[in-house]
């Protein structure tokens, strides 16, 4: 009978689905894997949830759903690196998420304002063996590359199409975050909505950043806290090593592979082969890059920031991280110079590049629109300009055109006057306001003595130049 049953689901559904349905699993996941960071699964996520745009909060606009990225260990379950992007998974993100399992997790959690010890976090190893999806996000022109580099990377393994049973470890990673986090935010998509309902990015509430936070607690949790099945071996066992993935890890590394020697490389040289390049030019203002400004003493030093018409301008080749715009990375001369993000581009720190550039697209539209006001202003401007020529010469048609060479007679006189006029107000403003203190404490408030006096003489000065009877 249960013969007949699996000829009937081959025959309905085809051979793919009911491998992946209904073959046997003797096996286990780490069968073949010698220890801890021996072998690594990655995979990635569209997560069911709309986030918030960080700017223009009252207009709640949203900054999309994020893909989230996922490295974890097959022996010891740990997840070594995650990444969040926004948008479908791609190669970029990929190695992004390599290249945080492959390097220290602390100064990562700083970055997201999370203070956490080496202790609590220790992956920082390169991986031998890498599982990834047989997709067109991992293209093996791509990952020809990455295995040329000489990371420590001996092999990489292609699952087969639309298997995800193959890598359970990280693809179950996404139902845990999905059951125990996404589901309860603001912003959660249903499956099944219904008819009618308010679509629910118009309930997005978190940044980028808030779910990289959130993010980086739950993963904190699942590597150090969460009880796991079947991920001791016997030595483990017998000893009495805890079930959490941070005590496997910890006991493989040790026990079992010579505590990653050999598999840990500089930051910079893992930074220059799996982080996303491009390239920025220097000017006045500093390193400009996709818009922004950055600034390095180094650079600074070699006369490449300087407001000189001679200065050089200066191409560099830089890498950067996209979920995080406070820096950038360049290199000269085999040296690795970091520069920080300065003050002309201050609206854009502690941002993610995808709602940078996001902002700097609404910049150029609302400056498309800005220069459409301004041209219809500038006529405005030309008709007026035009009425009060026409009214101004109307209004000197009978005069006379001078001849004199130098300024009109009275001009410097006037100016001479109208600037101790000036100082007099002043003065008499400054003496009502703070007074002269008398004997009594109080202060004197009546108008100074001599302001007949100055009239009389500001009227004499005008009597001889204009006459008695002027004005």
């Amino acid at each position: 009978m249960i013969k007949v049953m699996r000829i009937r689901t081959w025959s309905k559904n085809g051979e793919r689905h009911f491998l992946r349905e209904y073959s046997s699993r003797f096996g286990r996941a780490r069968d073949g894997v010698y220890g801890p960071s021996f072998r690594y699964e990655i995979d990635a996520t569209l997560e069911d949830v709309y986030l918030i745009f960080p700017y223009f909060l009252e207009q709640k606009l949203t900054s999309g759903r994020p893909t989230t990225y996922r490295v974890s260990c097959v022996y010891s379950g740990m997840v070594v690196g995650i990444h969040v992007g926004i948008g479908g998974p791609n190669w970029q993100g990929g190695l992004q998420a390599i290249y945080n399992a492959c390097t220290d997790k602390v100064k990562f959690c700083e970055l997201y304002g999370i203070t956490i010890n080496h202790h609590q976090w220790p992956c920082d190893v390169v991986c031998t063996e890498l599982t990834i999806d047989n997709g067109v996000e991992y293209p093996s022109k791509n990952m020809a590359t990455f295995l040329d580099a000489k990371l420590g990377l001996d092999c990489i393994n292609y699952t087969a199409i639309y298997s995800g049973e193959s890598k359970g470890g990280v693809e179950g990673g996404f139902q845990v975050d999905k059951r125990e986090v996404v589901q309860f935010m603001p912003g959660y998509v249903e499956r099944m909505p219904e008819k009618g309902d308010v679509h629910s990015s118009q309930f997005a509430r978190y940044t980028y950043r808030e779910f990289v936070q959130l993010l980086i607690a739950q993963t904190l949790i699942r590597n150090n806290e969460v009880f796991k099945n079947n991920i001791h071996d016997q030595v483990m066992s017998e000893q009495g090593v805890a079930s959490t993935s941070l005590a496997v890890w910890n006991f493989g590394m040790k026990h079992y592979m010579n505590n990653g020697r050999g598999k840990r490389f500089p930051e910079s040289q893992l930074m220059f082969a799996l982080l996303p390049s491009g390239q920025a030019a220097t000017n006045s203002r500093g390193i400009k890059f996709k818009g922004l400004f950055y600034s390095c003493s180094f650079a600074h030093s070699k006369g490449w920031l300087t407001d000189s018409k001679r200065r050089t301008v200066k191409k560099l080749d830089v890498r950067y991280f996209d979920g995080d715009t406070n820096q950038i990375w360049y290199q000269f001369e085999d040296q690795i110079y970091t520069a920080q993000l300065n003050d002309h581009s201050e609206i854009y720190r502690n941002r993610s590049w995808f709602d940078a550039l996001h902002r700097l697209k609404l910049y150029d539209k609302e400056r498309v629109l800005q220069a459409e006001k301004e041209r219809e202003a500038r006529f405005k401007q030309q008709e007026l300009t035009s009425d009060i020529s026409q009214q101004a010469k109307e209004r000197l048609k009978n005069s006379k055109p001078g001849k004199s060479k130098s300024p009109k007679k009275g001009i410097s006189t006037l100016k001479y006057l109208e600037k101790k006029f000036q100082d007099h107000k002043t003065s008499s403003l400054l003496r009502t306001v703070l007074g002269k203190p008398d004997g009594s404490g109080s202060y004197d408030l009546t108008p100074p003595n001599n302001t007949n006096a100055y009239k009389q003489s500001q009227q004499n000065t005008l009597n001889k130049m204009y006459g008695e009877n002027h004005g």
